[in-house]
């Protein structure tokens, strides 16, 4: 049964849409509908609030009327306001490429893209659906329904793609994570912080540099995978580079990348200041985002300072606030990615492990207190609860095993000085991964480990995937026995699935690298 979302303007159409409610009512039951926000509680953040409702559903339903894109207030055209109920429930939408069907009332043609903001220009290419308010209303809405029966319940969670023109996003992988929650605030934030509203004069005047600050785990690469795909941030720079540098990188091989991207069948090798140079001469004719993901070591992300031109604004990730001191500009340049709050925490973790929440929910909260409310671990938790409520076991002992705190593997999980180079300070976090860890056979065990040798901080495909299996592995070789043991990896929240321009992308996250090394680096 699809779960249906109206969005529609009180003052355009507020009496039609009541109509189509009905009978949509009627025919998919009372909670299979939602169309208002009077249901809203107080003293919520609305952004999120609506962000959340919408990713609950299969489909949302636009309703247009004759005033939809006229409607202003003071400020001027509603739709113009990013802080615009209708303008924030179609984003969210889009950006889940949830199926979106605008309903055209009356006579109302559809909007062009030209007419809408840019986070909703796609909206102007999906296939819209005519209502009239008279005596074929009744048709139209039987024509509606039918459409509607012929979505799938569960929408992709991966970005959409323009049809006119796909993102152009080059450089390592950086990818749309498939499962991000509780974060609508912050991204809000960080698009103000880039100057993404702002005209382009002030955008120069204010914005060349931010760099996004947070612990491990927290979900830096996620927002940033996030803002590498978003459509408003699209329509400000149509063009991304991005890296993802980890612990041990070549500059100079990741200069020669960028370059090369940017000249596709140019394999010459430059040195890094004529890679540099020839880079910035590119980048004074374009308009660019440049994301530079994980920064461990200033001395690794120098030459990209180097980089920066008028028209360009680089988005730095690091764990360190030596890093940030040394990239900014001026402190207001800094991005501090906070732990996601109590509510948007237990919201991930009802995404992942609903019978456990549903069943536990003090226990569950105590987890996610002992967690510090940061997603990696909340991930890994949460995939594990989940497989072991499939298997049918006990998530109660499962919960009281996750929060003793007696519990740790051999002689320590993570070596003091790797967890201090890791800025690993909640040590509730590796018992996690160290327990979802023991709990694999041998044999997908033998695969992860052997995954930490790669460079899967920065993301592979699943060809990727296979190769590094098959030079290290008897098995799996077969294309069905690789899918099935990242499914298995997946399913214990080691191996994190995101989407890229190039199709899914699997990775792992530098604690889980450093946490089964220091569990099973001699194996």
């Amino acid at each position: 049964m699809p779960t249906i979302f109206m969005s529609y303007r009180r003052d355009d159409s507020a009496g039609i849409a009541g109509r189509i409610y009905e009978c949509l009512q009627s025919h998919f039951g009372s909670d299979s509908v939602f169309m208002d926000v009077d249901t809203m509680p107080f003293g919520v953040d609305f952004r999120d609030h609506l962000n959340r409702a919408v990713g609950r559903c299969s489909v949302l339903l636009a309703i247009i009327g004759d005033r939809w894109l006229q409607v202003t207030d003071s400020a001027g055209r509603r739709l113009d306001d990013p802080e615009d109920f209708v303008r924030i429930e179609i984003k969210a939408a889009l950006q889940r490429n949830i199926p979106v069907i605008p309903v055209l009332i009356g006579r109302v043609s559809m909007p062009s893209k030209e007419e809408l903001p840019p986070s909703l220009a796609e909206l102007s290419y999906r296939h819209a659906c005519q209502v009239d308010p008279g005596r074929d209303f009744q048709n139209h809405i039987d024509r509606l329904i039918r459409g509607i029966e012929r979505i799938p319940a569960q929408a992709s969670s991966q970005p959409a793609s323009d049809p006119e023109n796909d993102a152009k996003v080059y450089g390592s992988f950086l990818s749309w994570p498939e499962l991000f929650v509780g974060r609508d605030a912050d991204m809000n934030r960080l698009t103000d912080q880039l100057g993404v509203l702002a005209s382009a004069s002030e955008r120069a005047a204010r914005c060349r540099r931010v760099i996004v600050k947070g612990v491990p785990g927290v979900g830096k690469s996620a927002i940033l995978g996030r803002i590498a795909y978003d459509p408003e941030v699209r329509g400000v720079f149509p063009e991304v580079l991005t890296l993802v540098m980890g612990e041990r990188p070549e500059p100079h091989d990741l200069l020669n990348m960028w370059w090369q991207r940017l000249n596709p069948g140019d394999t010459t090798r430059l040195s890094p200041a004529k890679a540099q140079q020839k880079i910035r001469d590119v980048l004074s004719e374009r308009k660019m985002l440049m994301i530079i993901d994980d920064v461990w070591d200033m001395i690794h992300l120098n030459p990209f300072l180097r980089l920066n031109v008028p028209g360009c604004v680089t988005l730095i990730s690091t764990r360190k606030d030596e890093i940030a001191s040394g990239a900014r500009n001026t402190p207001a340049d800094e991005f501090q990615l906070p732990p996601l709050s109590p509510e948007g925490a237990l919201e991930l973790l009802q995404e992942l492990a609903a019978t456990a929440v549903e069943n536990h929910p003090s226990k569950c909260e105590e987890l996610l207190r002992a967690y510090g409310y940061l997603p990696l671990a909340i991930h890994v938790a949460g995939n594990y609860l989940q497989q072991w409520d499939e298997l049918g076991r006990d998530l109660q002992d499962l919960l009281d095993d996750l929060l003793d705190p007696s519990w740790v593997v051999g002689k320590g999980i993570v070596p003091t000085g790797y967890a201090q180079t890791l800025g690993l300070e909640n040590v509730t976090i590796a018992k996690s991964i160290a327990r979802s860890v023991e709990k694999l056979d041998d044999e997908a065990r033998r695969c992860l480990i052997s995954l930490t040798e790669r460079d899967v901080v920065g993301g592979l495909t699943i060809d990727g995937v296979a190769r590094a299996w098959a030079k290290k592995l008897s098995v799996p070789k077969e294309e069905d026995e690789v899918w099935k043991m990242v499914k298995v990896l997946k399913n214990h929240g080691l191996l994190e699935v995101g989407h890229g321009k190039h199709g899914k992308a699997y990775r792992l996250h530098a604690i889980i690298v450093a946490c089964v090394k220091a569990q099973y680096g001699d194996e």
